[in-house]
C-alpha cells in the first residue's frame, strides 16, 4: 500500500492533522490488519509518504511539519514493533522535496493569482519532478528487505536516512 496525503492548511490545524497524520495512521492500521500473515493475510509492504518537512523544521508551516514528522515516527515505530516479523508486514517512509504536482503547484498558482508572486519561495533543491518520486517509490518497494527504510528523494538522488539522538550537553543553550 502506498499511503499518501498532503494537506497544507496552517490556519486550520485540525484539517492538516486529520488528513496528513490521522489519515496515515488509520490507512496503515486497516491495511496492516488485512495483510497480517498471523491473521490470515499474505503479508505485504506499506510505504507512508512523509515529506522533506518530516526531516527538518520549516518555520512557516509548523503544523504541516508536525504531521510529517509524525508520519515518520509512527511508521518507524511500527517497523520496530517486536511482532513485525510474525505479521509479514513491512513499513517504510518516503521523504520527497516539493513534488512538482498537486499541492505544491496549487500553492504557487494561488499566490500568483492573489499577489502576483509565488506562495512559497521557489527552491530548486527542494523541487522534484513526479518521475523522481516514482523512482524513489520503486527503489523502496523492490528492496529485498524494506522494513524500517527511510528514503529521501532529492532532484538528483535517493538517500537512505536515519534519525539519531544527538546530545548537545546538560545546559541550554550549549556552550561552544
Amino acid at each position: 500500500m502506498f499511503n499518501n496525503a498532503g494537506v497544507l492548511a496552517e490556519s486550520k490545524p485540525e484539517v492538516t492533522v486529520n488528513a496528513n497524520l490521522l489519515g496515515c495512521i488509520y490507512g496503515t492500521e486497516i491495511a496492516s490488519t488485512h495483510m497480517r500473515k498471523d491473521r490470515g493475510g499474505k503479508g505485504g509492504r506499506i510505504i507512508n509518504m512523509s515529506s522533506k518537512a518530516g526531516l527538518t523544521d520549516l518555520p512557516n508551516v509548523p503544523t504541516y511539519c508536525a504531521t510529517k514528522h509524525g508520519v515518520r515516527t509512527y511508521t518507524i515505530s511500527k517497523s520496530n514493533h517486536p511482532s513485525v516479523e510474525d505479521t509479514g508486514v513491512e513499513y517504510a517512509v518516503l521523504f520527497p522535496g516539493c513534488v512538482l504536482a498537486g499541492l505544491y503547484l496549487k500553492l504557487i498558482e494561488d499566490r500568483i493569482a492573489k499577489q502576483g508572486k509565488p506562495s512559497v519561495a521557489r527552491n530548486e533543491y527542494l523541487e522534484i519532478p513526479l518521475s523522481r518520486l516514482l523512482d524513489g517509490f520503486l527503489k523502496l518497494v523492490t528492496l529485498e528487505k524494506m522494513n524500517g527504510a527511510m528514503l529521501e528523494v532529492t532532484p538528483d538522488e535517493d538517500l537512505f536516512v536515519r534519525m539519531e539522538k544527538v546530545v548537545i550537553g546538560s545546559t541550554y543553550p550549549p556552550s561552544l
